[in-house]
């Protein structure tokens, strides 16, 4: 982490445990009230039950094979929004809460209350700054954070459902598909920026932003369709910043390559999981087989290894 960099700085909560303790409560029953009334769009992930990375992917990825099989070309734009823990309007995040998901009287109450009285200081090895009271972002760390972040995103989708694309949230981070015929990339690609335009003007509404830098642009395809795809015009433009196609993206913890062949992320986890296995290589030496044998799990080898990691320091230092 680059210290003289500002971005690499993100504001810490110091919570209670009985605040916690009173958010989970919170929060399990306004996912009861949503579930309910069918609130939350089928296509946002994260903060859910059922719907996590694996849910997510899977959904992204079943739409592209489609597409490849069906000797179509398919354009996956991945956005992310700079710092939107952080940038939540409490009084737009208010009136959502009461107008679309219908909080009201003193459960509305509750919520308003759990934003106002928030103050946050800077502390360096100098001194500490005058505490500062927030109007704005959810605390990190939180329960409810989270679950707030994508209530006040809930309506995203409005900005893509005219467009033939394909949208899927998850957390911050927005999925734009296009599957199309090789001969309609150009209008797979007018279409994408017109959505992303959109998306953009619902974002400065909403007193969120894109950020250009980490949206990534990748076209899925045959080796044949990707071939013809190199003598087109295939970039995205987003906010005076062209979005260059790439030939392989990081999308929840899954690198995707344009031929789907997996192999980027094949060497990735192997290469890990190698990792990993040269540390408990060294750790065998504190280690018996027989324990290494009634190990069933990684995390009771990891939780043994780390007990008899501390005895044999203790028993060294006692020498």
């Amino acid at each position: 982490m680059d210290q003289f960099d500002m971005k690499s700085y993100r504001p810490v909560s110091k919570l209670t445990f009985i605040s916690k303790f009173m958010e989970r409560f919170a929060v399990s029953r306004f996912h009861e009230h949503a579930r309910a009334h069918r609130l939350f769009p089928v296509h946002q992930s994260a903060y859910r039950s059922c719907h996590s990375t694996e849910t997510a992917i899977v959904n992204i990825l079943g739409k592209i094979f489609q597409a490849v099989d069906s000797d179509k070309v398919c354009a996956l734009v991945l956005l992310d929004l700079t710092a939107d823990f952080d940038t939540v309007d409490h009084s737009i995040l208010l009136t959502v809460l009461k107008e679309r998901f219908g909080v009201q009287k003193g459960v509305f109450d509750w919520f308003n209350s759990y934003l106002e009285g928030r103050t946050q200081c800077v502390s360096a090895p100098t001194g500490r700054s005058e505490p500062v009271e927030l109007t704005c972002g959810v605390p990190q760390g939180s329960v409810l954070g989270p679950v707030k972040v994508i209530a006040y995103t809930e309506d995203l989708h409005t900005a893509t459902n005219k467009f033939p694309s394909l949208h899927h949230c998850f957390a911050d981070d927005s999925h734009l598909l296009a599957r199309v015929a090789i001969n309609d990339v150009n209008l797979a690609r007018r279409c994408l920026e017109s959505c992303v335009t959109d998306i953009h003007d619902w974002c400065a509404r909403r007193r969120l932003q894109l950020n250009p830098e980490k949206s990534e642009l990748i076209w899925f395809g045959s080796r044949t369709n990707l071939d013809r795809l190199q003598a087109m015009h295939t970039t995205n433009h987003l906010d005076q910043a062209d979005i260059k196609p790439i030939d392989c993206v990081r999308d929840l913890a899954v690198l995707l390559d344009s031929s789907l062949s997996m192999r980027e992320h094949i060497t990735k986890v192997t290469s890990t999981y190698f990792f990993h296995l040269r540390r408990l290589h060294v750790l065998s030496r504190i280690l018996d087989i027989d324990d290494l044998r009634s190990c069933t799990d990684t995390c009771r080898l990891l939780q043994l290894c780390a007990r008899r990691s501390v005895r044999h320091r203790i028993s060294a230092a006692a020498a």
